[in-house]
């Protein structure tokens, strides 16, 4: 049983999406991330005496439940005059966060190369599933005048997210006794969400249907554990 924390960044993309006397705009937003969480685990350890190292090598199966920080993004959409002699110039203003909660279930092959007394050095390798549910804590539409519109606002209308990623992983792990500690780095492929799309119909210039995509990616990330093994 351990604890983990884990450092990376979400690119959260939004769009939006609207006909022709509009200026559509796609803004993709860098968030910082942090995960916190619990795991639970099973290690095995196979003989390898004939090298000179009790128990060189084994695997590891570990899942993990963990809350990240909120990630947040805006976009926009700007208004074209069909007169150009018009003085309306305003735009539509998107803007969403949403809070990630992770459950991750992960493969490793264990390698330790250096041990001393109580002190062990190994390498970890292996492959993680996660699924990352992202649920929707802010759904805000406005206008550039500083008009928000309270139906997104109290009804929540962003949907949630899900995305189910692959995660290749290397790393080293230090063992003192029962007491372990890991740090691995997870990358190699950016996973993508599925796009969410949806329409608001709302009072803004007597009703227009404005329309909105999201989408986020996992960029690569470093996690450090500590386990206590029983």
């Amino acid at each position: 049983m351990g604890i983990e924390a884990n450092f990376g960044s979400d690119d959260f993309i939004m769009q939006s999406n609207r006909p022709s006397n509009f200026i559509n705009h796609s803004i993709t937003t860098n968030n910082f991330t942090f995960d916190g969480g619990i795991k639970l685990g099973y290690q095995h350890y196979f003989d390898k005496e004939a090298l000179g190292i009790k128990q060189a090598y084994g695997i590891s199966t570990n899942l993990s439940f963990g809350v990240s920080t909120p990630i947040n993004g805006e976009t926009y959409m700007t208004f074209i005059p069909q007169d150009p002699l018009d003085p309306q110039n305003f735009s539509y203003i998107f803007k969403a966060s949403y809070l990630p909660i992770r459950v991750g279930l992960d493969v490793n092959f264990l390698w330790d190369f250096l041990q001393r007394g109580e002190h062990t050095l190994g390498l970890t390798m292996g492959l993680q599933y996660k699924f990352s549910y992202y649920k929707n804590t802010k759904a805000e539409l406005g206008n550039s005048d500083g008009a928000i519109s309270p139906e997104v606002n109290t009804s929540n209308a962003y949907d949630d997210i899900m995305l189910h990623s692959f995660v290749p992983q290397i790393g080293l792990h230090y063992y003192y006794g029962n007491h372990q500690f890991n740090i691995n780095c997870k990358f190699g492929i950016g996973y993508s969400s599925e796009i969410t799309k949806g329409d608001m119909l709302k009072a803004f210039l007597g009703g227009d249907k404005l329309a909105y995509k999201m989408q986020i990616i996992n960029s690569d990330y470093l996690s450090l554990e500590y386990s206590y093994r029983f």
